[in-house]
Formats: C-alpha cells, structure tokens, sequence
C-alpha cells in the first residue's frame, strides 16, 4: 500500500516536472518491477564448506575464485560475504546458525583471508525496505 502510494506521489512530481508522459509511466513501471521482486520469498539454499571449496546446491566455487571473506552482521544476523576476483561476479552472501559461524570462519580462514566489512549504504536501505 505504501509502495503504491509512493509511486502515484512520485510519478504525478515526475509528471508536474517535465510534462512527459513516458517519464511518468517508467516511474509506475520501476515501481511494479520492484513491488514484485520485494514481494519474492528469498530461497532457502544447501551449502557445503570443505577444503575443495563452497559449494551451493549443485554449483562449486573454488576458493581460487575469491579474494577474501567478511563475517557481516546485519542487525541481528550475522552472514558471511564472500568477496569475488572477478569484476561483474557478485558477492555471495551466506547465511548460517548462529552456533555455525565459527566453524564455518575457521574453514574459510585457512583459504581465504579475513577483511572487515560493513553493509554499504544501498544495502542498509534495501534492508529498511524489507528487499
């Protein structure tokens, strides 16, 4: 509701601005997009951490593939970022039980080294946001 009451502010401001009608439907169209992917259940995924690599369901990684690792904590949940060598490559975020993190820290730390990381501020507001 809130997201729908946004987008008619925004797009009659966008609209009252430039007079241009694509602009304004491009506002609506971005709105809805982002409506139903914020309204996605995130996935629940099997992983595996050995001494070969991460491996996601059927995917492995290889800890080749990465520069370094972060234990981030977000808010109450702490998740570990995995930092890749390649450019367009995103980051993997895993999330474990809390009674895991430190196991799961050890293993990564004879391959991989630690850094510290905080959630940039996009990442802050998409978590406001509930994305």
């Amino acid at each position: 509701m809130l997201l729908g009451l946004g987008t008619l502010a925004l797009a009659a401001v966008v609209y009252l601005l430039t007079q241009d009608k694509i602009s304004t439907a491009m506002v609506m169209i971005v709105a809805v997009i982002f409506g139903i992917f914020a309204a996605r259940k995130p996935r629940e995924l099997d992983y595996s951490v050995d001494s070969s690599g991460i491996h996601i369901r059927a995917k492995s990684y290889p800890y080749g593939s990465f520069r370094s690792f972060a234990i981030v904590q977000e808010e109450a949940v702490e998740s570990i970022w995995l930092m890749p060598l390649k450019r367009f490559m995103p980051i993997i975020s895993i999330y474990f039980e809390p009674a895991d993190g430190k196991k799961i820290a050890e293993v990564l730390s004879k391959f991989l080294p630690i850094e510290n990381r905080q959630p940039d501020p996009v990442d802050k507001l998409m978590h406001r946001l509930r994305f």
